[in-house]
């Protein structure tokens, strides 16, 4: 009877690692972004951004899709910042965060920018096309900072799982170990230049 108790809790354990959460892990009240406010370049309208599985952004492990438009009548542009965070509008889905600066260009009507970004909060749902984002503050969280700046010269596209461990390790625990500064260290160089 025991051993059959046991087989259902970790089937259990099982189909909820596939589908994207942690059934031992935070809620969204344990970790909220905080920071400071961001300002989007006051001539760029964003209408929504989305979660998007359609395509693959390669500097992060998921991915969002921006919509813009200038208000200016001419291409505009901004940079989201490292360490911007974007907001769930759905409890139950995770908030998303920026480990590298990304430069954006939108022009007079709407411009969709794939965003490769980093779940925070393992125990909620990742993205999926019907989830809904806004653009909230920038981290002020010092660990997340700390990955931030070691990641801010590396490829994090040779690792991605790593990059998102380590936002993992703080946003669910409030940690970030030695052994995961050494793994983010032990990334290569990026000498893509493609870096935003």
């Amino acid at each position: 009877m025991r051993s059959g108790i046991l087989t259902v809790v970790v089937l259990a354990v099982v189909l909820a690692l596939v589908a994207g959460c942690n059934p031992f892990g935070t809620t969204k009240t344990e970790f909220a972004p905080h920071g400071t406010p961001f300002t989007l370049n006051p001539n760029i309208a964003v209408s929504r951004i989305d979660g998007d599985f359609s395509s693959y952004n390669p500097n992060g492990l998921f991915q969002l899709s921006l919509y813009a438009r200038s208000l200016s009548g001419v291409v505009e542009g901004d940079t989201l910042v490292a360490g911007l965070f974007l907001v769930s509008k759905t409890d139950s889905v995770q908030h998303m965060i920026f480990v590298k600066p990304w430069v954006i260009s939108v022009g007079t009507i709407d411009t969709v920018i794939a965003l490769g970004c980093y779940c925070c909060n393992s125990g909620l749902h990742a993205p999926d096309s019907v989830d809904a984002y806004e653009i909230g503050p920038v981290t002020d969280n010092a660990k997340l900072k700390r990955i931030i700046d070691i990641v801010r010269d590396k490829d994090v596209t040779s690792d991605l799982v790593t990059v998102q461990t380590a936002v993992w390790q703080v946003t669910d625990n409030g940690e970030l170990t030695q052994d995961m500064i050494d793994q983010l260290n032990a990334l290569p160089p990026d000498t893509s230049h493609l870096t935003r």
